[in-house]
């Protein structure tokens, strides 16, 4: 079954590697711009920095000064957090369109089991980014929920690779389902 899984998924990625490359890098861009990692600054980087782009690496992570007013700084972790969940993220929606295109003869309660496992993801990878670098979501939600939200928010700070390592396993986990049940229905047909 193991080396079924690993082909479905090399079928699904060799037959959808334009969407794949679309996605995977739609995502990344919205998960920069989303923690934080690339930002206009409102001061003058030029008063510090004599040439752009600029490239500073550190044991930390990479930071970038494209212009005198954006600024790109990846760490490490973020960095590792960001193509892990971006490839499984990526994975998933091609699963899931792969079952939707080839699961006609299945019934709506199978269909809709489908569906909402492989999009229960969702909903961790979202707070994922709000914990794992926070940036324009942290304010927006103590904007919103006020700051009662606070203590919530550092605890998830605090934990943030613990939780992370979760989420991942709640990709891996829709991916799995997703995987199964593409595997149980061609072995049916």
């Amino acid at each position: 079954m193991r080396n079924k899984a690993f082909q479905l998924i090399r079928n699904v990625l060799m037959e959808k590697r334009k969407e794949f490359i679309m996605i995977l890098s739609s995502y990344i861009i919205f998960y920069m711009f989303l923690t934080g990692m690339i930002q206009y600054v409102n001061y003058d980087l030029s008063y510090a920095i004599s040439y752009f782009p600029y490239v500073s690496l550190s044991n930390l992570g990479i930071a970038i000064a494209l212009s005198n007013h954006w600024l790109v700084v990846i760490y490490y972790s973020n960095l590792i957090i960001m193509i892990t969940t971006g490839f499984l993220i990526t994975l998933n929606i091609l699963l899931l369109i792969y079952s939707i295109k080839n699961t006609l003869e299945i019934n709506k309660k199978e269909k809709i089991t489908s569906r909402s496992s492989s999009w229960f993801a969702a909903i961790p990878v979202i707070l994922l980014h709000v914990i794992c670098c926070g940036g324009i979501l942290i304010l927006l939600f103590i904007n919103v929920a006020g700051t009662a939200i606070i203590s919530i928010i550092s605890f998830l700070i605090q934990y943030n690779f613990q939780i992370s390592l979760i989420f991942i396993a709640i990709l891996l986990l829709t991916n799995y389902l997703t995987l199964r049940r593409l595997l149980l229905k061609n072995g049916k047909n």
